[in-house]
């Protein structure tokens, strides 16, 4: 009988194509943002380049409130998350940060549209719309549109998928450079049809050379470590394909064009195709890291890899459990190579939370997937444990995977040495 594939010890993240242009709006909006602050406080004021930010910005962050609230499912739930403040919640922090960069920069957008004169030229719309109170305006936010435009890499860095566990370092600061490259690129598109703004056009080729060495450098810092786990080491020729393209055609080429039109001074005829393969560039680097994300999620290796709970970190035994205690081993039953447990002690450190299920890993550092029954411990308890690396001994009814469920968790001072 064909033997069946491991079952993946996590759940597989259900985000549908719209989330990674979701991220990837996000970072536009909170790059030409950051284009306008630059050219109020450091350039010439140019007014076209703020013109064209302040909607580019306000844009970006309403369709990614929409592509939000359309994966969550209805408005409310997205109202619900506001109604209070939870500091070590990334979702939660990132709710409060979206909803504050959008009501700051449609604000700003509609300042731009009274001083375009849609209700009519008024002196009172042009001072508040530029001069000193432009620049406090711009200052001020500041940092909720940087917030915007890297939470979300830290948003996927917290979570369980190894892929991006692995990089919780590199993806934020790299969805920050990725976003102010898309942004800056925007911004350089909507200005190439007017013939002025020469000068604010050099300062954008200038910053956008950059933004795309920084996101290039990242990106290939972020792909190097995604290689090392078993889901990277196996990847198929497309992904492979797809990011040589990213980085060669989304960020490489990019930036050789930008930094011509930026060290010759004059404006190139690549820089509006170097414009647009910036942005596709950030579009795909988005898709490609939420697919790299699934795939570590589908991949048994990838947990024992990354948690150390496999012996050779990187290979799983064949049914895809971690290896157990001897001291947790009974006699076995008939002719199945399954340990059964009725009852057991567990000593370790919680490494992973998931809804209702955990991820433990002993002082010999193998790791155990278990359930947690509801009322015996607090969600925000077994967060704070994780995050603490409390010790704790959990007592549990079953087989120390995914069939396990835990009836008792107890903090400890110290965790024993390993014995086995």
């Amino acid at each position: 009988m064909k033997a069946r594939p491991p079952a993946p010890p996590i759940k597989e993240s259900t985000w549908e194509w719209y989330i990674p242009i979701y991220l990837w709006s996000g970072g536009i909006s909170a790059g030409a943002w950051l284009a306008a602050t630059a050219e109020d406080l450091a350039g010439e004021s140019d007014r076209e380049l703020i013109r064209a930010a302040r909607y580019i910005a306000a844009g970006g962050i309403g369709l990614g409130t929409v592509l939000l609230i359309v994966d969550l499912g209805r408005p409310d739930r997205f109202l619900n998350m506001l109604r209070i403040v939870r500091p070590r919640s990334t979702m939660s922090l990132g709710s409060w940060g979206l909803t504050a960069f959008g009501a700051w920069s449609g604000a700003a957008a509609l300042l731009q549209a009274l001083d375009d004169g849609v209700l009519g030229r008024r002196a009172i719309f042009a001072r508040l719309s530029r001069g000193h109170a432009s620049r406090l305006f711009h200052t001020m936010g500041l940092p909720p549109a940087l917030f915007v435009g890297g939470y979300t890499g830290v948003l996927l860095g917290t979570t369980n998928a190894p892929s991006w566990a692995r990089r919780v370092k590199l993806l934020g600061p790299l969805f920050i450079a990725s976003g102010v490259s898309a942004g800056l690129s925007a911004v350089s598109l909507a200005l190439s049809g007017r013939g002025r703004s020469t000068g604010a056009r050099r300062r954008l080729a200038r910053a956008e050379c950059a933004a795309l060495a920084a996101e290039l450098g990242l990106a290939l810092l972020s792909r190097r470590s995604a290689r090392t786990l078993p889901s990277g080491r196996a990847e198929g020729r497309a992904p492979r394909a797809a990011h040589a393209l990213t980085l060669g055609a989304g960020m490489a080429v990019p930036l050789a064009a930008q930094l011509w039109s930026s060290i010759s001074g004059e404006r190139s005829r690549l820089t509006t195709p170097a414009a647009l393969l910036a942005m596709a560039g950030g579009l795909a680097l988005r898709f490609l890291t939420v697919a790299e994300g699934k795939r570590s999620a589908r991949t048994p290796d990838d947990t024992w890899a990354f948690t150390g709970g496999a012996p050779g970190l990187g290979s799983a035994p064949r049914d895809g459990r971690p290896a157990l205690r001897p001291a947790l081993r009974p006699a076995l039953r008939g002719r199945s190579a399954r340990p059964r447990i009725e009852r057991g002690e567990l000593r370790g450190v919680i490494t992973i939370v998931q809804e209702d299920r955990i991820r433990v890993m002993d002082p010999a550092g193998r790791g155990y997937l278990l359930t947690v029954r509801k009322g015996r411990a607090s969600q925000r308890d077994v967060e704070r444990w994780r995050d603490e690396r409390v010790p704790v001994v959990l007592r549990y009814r079953g087989t120390p995977d995914v069939h396990a469920r835990v009836y008792e968790i107890t903090p400890l001072r110290t965790l024993p040495p390993s014995t086995s």
